[in-house]
């Protein structure tokens, strides 16, 4: 049929759609076909290899049925021997063979595994790109500083000193003028220095006493009653 009569009618089938598996996908199914066929070439050496021993013991039998007492049969049985030689020769490779082939499947299983370790941590770290932007991670920082520098500052406005302020400069124009103050008014305050005993303390004179008016034996004007009170009051 010709290219355009396929077209026409369908033949052909066309191309194959494309494949939806990934890259790592398919190296991992590719791997496993590897695998399985590994493992089929391992089932069918040891097949071999049990047929070949079974074999090797039939020719042991034989040998020791023949024996060598006499030439014929010593020409016999070393014929025997030199196939069983052979079958140990073939069953030592298979072996081989098979312990190289178990070889290659388990670093086959391993490279799958590593494939799947790699390709699940890839996956992670480009999640975890869209989830966590590090421009906002700056952003989210330097807020953080800003807002840390604010309370250095608050705490610091806080801690200031409120009320009325006196530089080095004013205290010691205050205190040069109430030194001099001092100088000319006497002042009787004495400073003890260290060790000494403070001075007792004045003793206070007595009030003198008001004279209170008596009453006698005539009656006080109201005036005179409020002053012997006030007289009273004040001398108590």
């Amino acid at each position: 049929m010709s290219n355009f009569m396929k077209g026409l009618f369908g033949g052909g089938g066309g191309a194959p759609p494309p494949s939806s598996q990934s890259s790592e996908d398919r190296k991992s199914e590719q791997a496993r076909a590897a695998m399985a066929k590994i493992k089929d070439a391992i089932e069918t050496v040891e097949k071999k290899v049990k047929h070949w021993e079974s074999q090797k013991r039939d020719i042991e039998k034989q040998a020791k049925a023949s024996g060598v007492k006499t030439k014929a049969a010593k020409a016999k049985t070393m014929q025997l021997m030199k196939r069983r030689a052979m079958y140990d020769k073939n069953i030592a490779n298979m072996n081989m063979q098979r312990d190289n082939m178990e070889m290659q499947s388990f670093a086959l299983e391993s490279t799958i595994v590593t494939s799947q370790t790699v390709a699940a941590m890839d996956q992670g770290i480009k999640t975890q790109k869209t989830i966590l932007n590090i421009n906002d991670a700056q952003k989210v920082t330097d807020e953080l500083h800003d807002s840390m520098a604010d309370m250095d500052e608050l705490q610091a406005t806080m801690a200031e000193t409120v009320g009325p302020q006196m530089d080095e400069e004013e205290f010691d124009s205050q205190w040069a003028e109430f030194d001099a103050e001092d100088a000319i008014g006497g002042s009787d305050i004495v400073v003890p220095k260290m060790g000494e005993d403070m001075p007792d303390a004045p003793q206070s004179e007595a009030r003198p006493a008001f004279d209170i008016p008596d009453a006698g034996s005539g009656q006080l004007t109201q005036e005179e009653e409020a002053t012997r009170e006030l007289m009273a009051f004040m001398n108590s």
